[in-house]
């Protein structure tokens, strides 16, 4: 049975209404003959009711046997008495191979296995003062314009090197956006970056900080020009980075 139609895989629901449909399209279909083209045969409706059903089912049996792992040649074995019986319920009850087997995919997964996310790589580290980003600004700019929004990655922009780290900052995009940075302090950030001049958007909230180490604010959806002054004034400003100094960014 190398016919197409007679390849693959089909799970125990799909069999048994399978078999109900073909049983009801052959049932059509002899009565159609019957009337039509064979009427003055006595049990010829009968005859040919037995042999189309049994090939239109034989189509969901084969695959359902494959669904086993069984060889399609098992489908002569429903001519066995008594072993018919066992083999047919088989068929009805019996789970199929998780997963693919020698006959194709699982039924069950039907568009086969999920395939991960592809994560985006990360990119090369960045630096302000040169032609393409000659300002910090316009490496913010270049960096978040490249961050992908609501994937999970980051944008990370730090100032100096090792134990000289003078500042650093994190951002996300999105919807879900947000803004991590280092707080070198032991006041609660909200008030020190309003008095340093720092005005988050509407919207942004404190969801956690910790004394001397970081701060981490939620932002609303926002552009990536206005998340760049964000960055920007928080550098400037909140950690007192001078404007002029150098600045490295890169994707994680």
């Amino acid at each position: 049975m190398a016919n197409p139609r007679y390849e693959g895989r089909i799970g125990r629901l799909r069999y048994f209404l399978s078999m109900i449909g073909m049983a009801i399209l052959g049932g059509v279909i002899v009565a159609v003959w019957g009337a039509f083209w064979m009427p003055e045969v006595e049990g010829g409706a009968g005859v040919a009711a037995v042999i189309i059903i049994a090939v239109l089912q034989s189509m969901p049996i084969v695959k359902r046997l494959h669904d086993l792992d069984r060889s399609g040649a098992h489908y002569w074995l429903l001519l066995v008495p008594l072993y018919n019986i066992y083999l047919g319920l088989l068929l009805l009850f019996k789970k199929g191979t998780e997963g693919a087997n020698r006959f194709g995919l699982d039924p069950l997964e039907p568009y086969g296995p999920e395939e991960p996310e592809e994560e985006a790589p990360s990119s090369e580290v960045v630096t302000s003062g040169t032609p393409e980003n000659p300002t910090a600004r316009d490496l913010y700019r270049s960096v978040l314009q490249d961050l992908p929004p609501d994937t999970g990655h980051f944008a990370t922009f730090q100032v100096g090197e090792g134990d000289e780290v003078e500042g650093w900052v994190q951002v996300t995009r999105g919807e879900e956006a947000s803004v991590n940075f280092g707080y070198p302090l032991d006041a609660e950030p909200s008030e020190t970056l309003r008095a340093k001049g720092v005005f988050l958007p509407e919207g942004s909230s404190l969801e956690s900080f910790e004394r001397q180490t970081s701060a981490t604010y939620a932002l609303p959806a926002m552009e990536v020009g206005d998340l760049a002054g964000c960055v920007e004034a928080i550098f400037t400003r909140a950690l007192g980075v001078p404007a002029d100094s150098q600045v490295k960014g890169w994707i994680e």
